[in-house]
Parts: structure tokens; C-alpha cells; sequence
């Protein structure tokens, strides 16, 4: 394992030894507890990330031994130190595969998910809010509301049919 393959928030490479991490790796395990009570899914604490971020090192809670895994998500050197949630690769804690980060306060928002987008529903209707702007689309139709009041409507055929009055109201209207 090179140096540079190991990140550790708050720790440099140089610091990091050698021994330390290869000594948890390393640890014997109890053959005969290894397959026993790892069905469902544990907690773990994520240790370090090797090869470029692509195995993950955990431990589980109260445990001492650490283990090299495989990982269903991306993670970064920001995950390490955090719990992590882990199945067990058929129930045997040496071959843990990590599927979650638990979050936590100080945990941020992954940047697609940090948008101040609300949306809400009572069940008789549904109101999506969005900052700046919010674009409705479908193939070559779109309806584009805006934050400073203007609704662009775009199509190829548009249609408005009402029961009642339908009125066009504005400051001026413009027809072609």
C-alpha cells in the first residue's frame, strides 16, 4: 500500500505508519465467530479509504480488528471517521461491503440534494417552490417560471380551451 493511497482527514500521509493500519488489517480473527450473528445490517465506523478511494477500511463498533471492503456508494476523505452503515458478504464480517454513511449535524447535503427547492402536499394540492427558477419540460414543450414574475410558455402547438370566460389580461396584450 503506497502513501498516497491512504487518506485520513486531518492526518498527512507522512504521519500516517506504515504499521498501524496493516496492524488492524493484519489482526486474527476467531474462525469460529466469523459467520455468526452478521445477517442483517451493522453500524461501522470508516477507518480509511485505499486505492484511490475505492476499498474502504471499517471497523465495527466496540470492535478491534478492521477489514478491507468493497462499497456500493462513492466515498470521500470527508467519510472517513464517520459511521457507516455495512452488510456482510455471506454474513462473514471479514467481507464488509459498505451501503451508507449515517448522517449526522455536521454532516453537508451531497451538492444535488443542497438546491432550495420545497415542495409540499395536503393531499388536495401539491406547491413546489424553487429560489430562482422552475422549469416544467417535455420534449419540445416547456413552461419556465421565473423569480422575477415572468411565465415563458413554449411548444409547438399551444392550446387554451375553457368552459367559461377565457380572458387575457395584462398591462398591454400584443398579438403577433
Amino acid at each position: 500500500m503506497s502513501k498516497r493511497d491512504l487518506m485520513i482527514p486531518g492526518v498527512t500521509t507522512a504521519a500516517v505508519s506504515k504499521g498501524g493500519l496493516d496492524d488492524l488489517l493484519a489482526k486474527p480473527t476467531q474462525q469460529a465467530d466469523a459467520k455468526v450473528g452478521w445477517d442483517g445490517a451493522a453500524v461501522g465506523e470508516l477507518l480509511a479509504l485505499l486505492d484511490n478511494g475505492r476499498t474502504p477500511v471499517v471497523v465495527m463498533n466496540g470492535g478491534a480488528v478492521a477489514a478491507r471492503g468493497r462499497t456500493t456508494i462513492d466515498l470521500h476523505g470527508d467519510d472517513v471517521g464517520q459511521q457507516v452503515v455495512v452488510l456482510f458478504e455471506d454474513g462473514d464480517r471479514q467481507r464488509p461491503i459498505v451501503v451508507g454513511v449515517l448522517r449526522t449535524d455536521r454532516t453537508a447535503a451531497p451538492p444535488e440534494l443542497a438546491g432550495d427547492v420545497d415542495v409540499s402536499t395536503d393531499g388536495e394540492r401539491m406547491i413546489v417552490n424553487a429560489r430562482r427558477e422552475l422549469v416544467l419540460r417535455c420534449g419540445k414543450a416547456s413552461i419556465t417560471l421565473r423569480q422575477d414574475g415572468t411565465v415563458h410558455i413554449v411548444g409547438e402547438r399551444i392550446l387554451s380551451r375553457a368552459t367559461g370566460p377565457n380572458r387575457v389580461q395584462g398591462g398591454s396584450v400584443q398579438l403577433n
